[in-house]
């Protein structure tokens, strides 16, 4: 009778430690994509932050210049910080950011005026 209460118990120690491992292979997947999508998102609030006060910067230091001369140097100031982060993003995202920033100053400063 002991033998087969051991049997029974190594068993069912045997089934808990699959059934484990298979919620664990089900759930990794999802968890990493939930994860990935945070940080992205959170990366991505990063970028606009500092694609903002990059435009800011460069309309407030630079009147003489051109508007499409600001947008390159507010790209490349916020390419310069987001490398010394060690953050990488696409030329195409990065200039998504940039007209948007400037979209939103210059949105902020239409409403001011209007005050």
């Amino acid at each position: 009778m002991e033998i087969l209460t051991n049997i029974i118990m190594e068993l069912a120690i045997l089934l808990l430690v699959a059934l484990a491992t298979v919620i664990v292979n089900y759930l990794k997947p999802r968890v990493e994509r939930l994860v990935n999508t945070i940080v992205e998102k959170d990366e991505s609030g990063i970028v606009a932050i500092l694609a903002e006060e990059a435009v800011e910067l460069i309309e407030a230091r630079f009147d003489e210049m051109g508007g499409d001369e600001k947008f390159e140097e507010a790209l490349a100031m916020l390419e310069r910080r987001l490398e010394r982060r060690g953050m990488v993003f696409d030329d195409e995202s990065l200039r998504m950011k940039v007209q948007r920033a400037w979209r939103t100053m210059n949105d902020k400063q239409a409403k001011e005026g209007d005050e």
